[in-house]
């Protein structure tokens, strides 16, 4: 008589088929997360931290080292910024460190100290300059001046700008980007969050986390991965081809920067990255059609 087919071992939580003595990793990550969510580190006022190495989103105000964070002022895909004083020298910076710092890999590390190195060789009056760079108990952070004010995707929140604000923009930018190529640094990530408008209107240029530092050496990024973001991605950058990336690279992204301000909208408008990088290889750039801007825009009006 044919005996049964034995039952694979399934997970208690979900069903998932799982291996005989193994926990499903899937719910075991999904505890754990939850587990955080649930009970999240928190740092009161002056309450000495063992190091960065425990530091998550701390509750504000807290104490990390000799600075004092007060608040938060925004974060990317790597970094989280934070307006701090700094108790030692008595002045009030932007203080940048690594989000979930406790998670963060070699490269996540390698990548940070790039944007400090990359960011200290540059002394032009419209990019941020970067004040010190250091590390806590391994886990690096970088101090830079702090810029009151918004971004420039904030300012076109509103609409297109006059053609002469976008031109005033664009000219002063451009000049920090061919200060950093002329030191053999390329930005790769240019785009309205990385361009800080001060309460003057002046921009500055931030951001150099994807940073490049053509020193001759080879290049860090493997070749076929794209690293940008696709609405201001070169074809070149879209498609990978990290030996062709150059100072056009950043110009590119400059021109979609125009088209933007002028327009309201990039070459490519929004969609899903993927589609985005389609159309940029295999599409040329459409003709701006610039319908009439609105009135100057107050630098404060946000």
């Amino acid at each position: 008589m044919p005996t049964e087919p034995e039952t694979p071992p399934a997970c208690p939580n979900c069903g998932r088929p799982v291996r005989v003595a193994e926990e499903c990793l899937q719910c075991a990550m999904s505890s754990a997360l939850e587990a955080v969510k649930a009970s999240p580190p928190e740092m009161d006022l002056g309450e000495e931290v063992e190091g960065f190495a425990s530091f998550a989103e701390p509750k504000l105000p807290a104490r990390m080292g000799r600075f004092v964070l007060l608040s938060r002022l925004g974060h990317g895909g790597m970094g989280t910024v934070y307006e701090a004083e700094d108790m030692e020298l008595q002045r009030v910076v932007a203080l940048k460190m690594i989000r979930s710092q406790q998670f963060a890999g070699a490269s996540e590390k390698q990548r940070f100290k790039r944007d400090a190195l990359a960011t200290a060789k540059l002394d032009h009056r419209h990019i941020v300059p970067v004040y010190e760079t250091g590390e806590m108990d391994g886990c690096p952070f970088l101090t830079m001046k702090l810029i009151r004010g918004g971004t420039l995707a904030d300012l076109m929140s509103h609409g297109p700008l006059p053609a002469e604000q976008a031109a005033s923009i664009l000219a002063k930018v451009a000049a920090a980007l061919q200060h950093a190529h002329d030191h053999g640094v390329l930005h790769r990530d240019l785009k309205p969050s990385n361009i800080l408008i001060d309460e003057q209107g002046e921009p500055w240029l931030t951001d150099f986390g994807l940073a490049r530092l053509r020193t001759g050496a080879p290049h860090e990024t493997l070749h076929g991965a794209q690293i940008g973001t696709p609405l201001y991605m070169a074809p070149e950058q879209a498609a990978g081809r990290s030996d062709e990336v150059g100072p056009a690279t950043d110009v590119w992204a400059l021109g979609v920067l125009l088209y933007q301000m002028l327009s309201g909208r990039t070459p490519y408008d929004q969609g899903e990255n993927l589609a985005v990088i389609q159309r940029v290889l295999s599409e040329p750039p459409p003709r701006l059609e610039v319908s009439t801007p609105r009135k100057l825009s107050s630098p404060n009006h946000f």
